[in-house]
């Protein structure tokens, strides 16, 4: 790690790298770095950032479409949405009161997770017995396993969740194939986007599990 970066910058890299490596409830030493810098609301908007890049970013790679060699660009933050969403969130709901400190998020965040189910390209059931096996891969709290759980998923799908969260290169041409003769093109999308979205905020549930 460079010494060269401003001091605030050191304990957010390693809340990174944790959450990328070892996503679990942050070490004491970290916990009192980044809290004693950022505010609860600013971790947890970071922590949903670092969820999704990380998750679509696996997807990207799963879909066989990471690029070869990829250029950085510097671009600026783009400026946040100036309407609010109308989101209906049951009481029960774990990830509504994961991102509380972050309300408008939450409700994108939401309406994000309630759009995949409205895809129906990829059977429901089955998107759904892969959601509970990235619950317990990622070892949420069991209020999230409770509120996620569909039964067992199959070997087949247990196979590509387990691929998605620790090898996601060793997605091969042949199954993508497999799903897009049985499935389409759109079923692969509809999986894909499935399980980029729980690896994402399951990370961030387990990482932050430690101020709930």
């Amino acid at each position: 790690m460079p010494n060269d970066l401003p001091k605030h910058w050191l304990p957010i890299l390693k809340f990174t790298d944790h959450f990328i490596n070892t996503p679990s409830p942050l070490p004491h030493e970290l916990f009192a770095e980044i809290t004693d810098i950022y505010t609860k609301a600013e971790i947890t908007e970071i922590a949903l950032g670092l969820g999704l890049f990380h998750g679509f970013s696996k997807m990207l790679i799963a879909l066989g479409r990471e690029p070869v060699e990829m250029d950085t660009t510097i671009i600026p933050t783009p400026t946040a949405p100036m309407t609010k969403l109308e989101i209906q969130v049951p009481d029960s709901h774990p990830v509504a009161s994961l991102l509380s400190p972050t309300p408008d998020l939450r409700d994108r965040w939401i309406d994000l997770e309630n759009t995949l189910w409205k895809m129906n390209n990829y059977p429901r059931m089955e998107l759904e017995k892969i959601r509970s096996r990235l619950a317990t891969l990622l070892d949420v709290s069991l209020e999230y396993e409770n509120f996620y759980h569909s039964g067992d998923s199959s070997r087949d799908l247990q196979n590509i969740s387990d691929q998605f969260v620790f090898d996601i290169r060793s997605f091969t041409d042949e199954q993508r194939r497999a799903i897009i003769d049985e499935f389409g093109s759109d079923g692969l999308l509809n999986l894909m986007i499935c399980l980029a979205l729980y690896d994402g905020i399951f990370r961030v549930a387990t990482t932050l599990d430690s101020w709930h």
